[in-house]
């Protein structure tokens, strides 16, 4: 068992840094909810852009941060592998004499998260400060059901029969069904710390995923047990981890005892088949992952499936080793929002393949892009075992979740096109960040004078 490294007093947070915490909780809320606020004509169809501008903002905070404290904490594993994604990103680029408006529409799709997960690197986030962020989300997640209903049964039921429209303000039903069940698997986490009981622990978990049973989002049935197993194993002590994986399968198959009725009430009238059915259908599973995309002129016309999304692009890159390695370059691999003269030469030919981030990923910069972003995912793991093992606080306590919510997140960057929303996309790199900063800070001397290192050594506790 790791031993905290004593730190220093707290600090008082000067006016500048109240302001950028203060930008946090503004992006936190906007990133969150703008899109669904501008769907229902409550803000102006600008205000979506206040999401850019803060972005800016926080590049810019962060690039004189990093600067002035000498990427003091940044754990050097995390700075090889950005730099070796930086690489990749110019070679493919320059390999494939990418365009000015797709290299522009490319950087701005990978590059627009890397602010949120240094800014904790430069901006210390103290216990209250990020308790009181996590209860903004909490506060966020608890909306989704409420508004899910609406939509399901009010808003969208007369024009869809099924959830793809019932997506809380999160505005895709796969988008909310990830976001929710990253945030089960904190919840999770404070419950294994001790610091929520079980009597408040499982209201607030089944309320928070009470959503995902009426949008239909047939990946919760594989990402509800996954969540919960990783988070309860890696997070439970050495002693207690059978009893608590035992206990975690159990709770996957409680909320699954609730998802696939449900979900058969909603959608098995309208399929003639129940989800079980779904699954042994192999014929039925087949047609959904693979719809021979490639291979028939009727079928490329159809979304492709999500094996399609990874095996047509594949067979594409791999004509020249080159491509495969590198992929076609940033932005060249699909058609832009920003308008045609942002849109990828090989959109014509890859556009309709990019359902998932990881296909996204492949076309733009290839396998050695698939690479560094799995060497990212694992580097934040790896953290999140660390301070869960090593750091008694609420960051140990959400590190505890996070050893659920990689690997989460790692099977949904294959399944839907998680870069695109803002909302899971902000909230994860951004608490990605906090942990892999709180890492670097308690690794380090301790004369860093960091205010939130621990003031004490003390062992972890051993949790449920």
């Amino acid at each position: 068992m790791k031993i905290l490294r004593p730190g220093a007093v707290a600090r008082v947070m000067d006016p500048g840094e109240a302001r950028v915490q203060t930008l946090i909780y503004a992006f936190l809320i906007l990133s969150t909810t703008i899109d669904y606020l501008r769907s229902i004509n409550w803000v102006p169809g600008w205000a979506p852009y206040l999401v850019e501008a803060i972005s800016g903002f926080v590049a810019l905070y962060v690039i004189i941060g990093l600067v002035r404290s000498r990427f003091r904490y940044v754990r050097a594993a995390y700075l090889v592998t950005l730099a070796f994604m930086g690489v990749v990103f110019v070679c493919s680029a320059v390999a494939n004499s990418v365009d000015a408006g797709p290299f522009v529409a490319g950087s701005r799709a990978w590059v627009r998260m890397l602010p949120f997960f240094l800014l904790p690197a430069v901006m210390p986030i103290g216990d209250r400060a990020l308790q009181r962020q996590l209860m903004l989300l909490l506060a966020i997640c608890f909306i989704q059901f409420p508004l899910a209903l609406s939509q399901r049964f009010h808003e969208y039921g007369h024009e869809y029969a099924s959830g793809d429209r019932t997506f809380g303000t999160l505005m895709l039903s796969g988008f909310q069904s990830i976001f929710l069940i990253c945030a089960a698997c904190v919840l999770a986490g404070f419950f294994i710390r001790k610091k929520l009981s079980m009597w408040v622990f499982i209201p607030i978990l089944f309320w928070t995923l009470a959503a995902t049973t009426i949008n239909e989002t047939k990946v919760t049935v594989m990402l509800v047990p996954v969540g919960f197993v990783a988070t309860f194993l890696a997070g439970s002590p050495a002693k207690l981890r059978a009893r608590n994986g035992l206990f975690a399968l159990g709770l996957a198959i409680v909320c699954l005892a609730v998802f696939v009725p449900v979900y058969d009430t909603m959608e098995g009238v309208r399929n003639k088949q129940s989800i079980v059915d779904f699954f042994e259908n192999e014929r039925a599973l087949e047609k959904y992952l693979s719809k021979d995309a490639e291979g028939s002129a009727k079928a490329a016309k159809r979304t492709p499936g999500r094996v399609d999304s990874l095996t047509v692009p594949i067979g594409i890159l791999a004509r020249d080793p080159a491509n495969l390695a590198f992929g076609v370059g940033p932005g060249n691999s699909g058609v832009s929002s920003l308008g045609p003269q942002f849109s990828g030469r090989y959109a014509g030919t890859l556009d309709q393949f990019m359902q998932t981030t990881g296909s996204r990923l492949l076309a733009d910069l290839g396998l050695f892009g698939i690479a560094g972003a799995l060497m990212i995912f694992w580097l934040i793991f790896a953290d999140s075992v660390w301070l869960a093992d090593a750091d008694p606080s609420v960051y140990g306590a959400v590190a505890v979740g996070w050893t659920g919510v990689i690997p989460v997140m790692v099977i949904a960057m294959f399944y839907i096109s998680t870069s695109l929303s803002n909302g899971l996309s902000v909230a994860f790199w951004y608490l990605s960040g906090v942990l892999a900063a709180r890492r670097a800070i308690l690794g380090h001397s301790p004369s860093a004078g960091v205010g939130h290192a621990a003031s004490i050594a003390i062992r972890a506790p051993t949790g449920h």
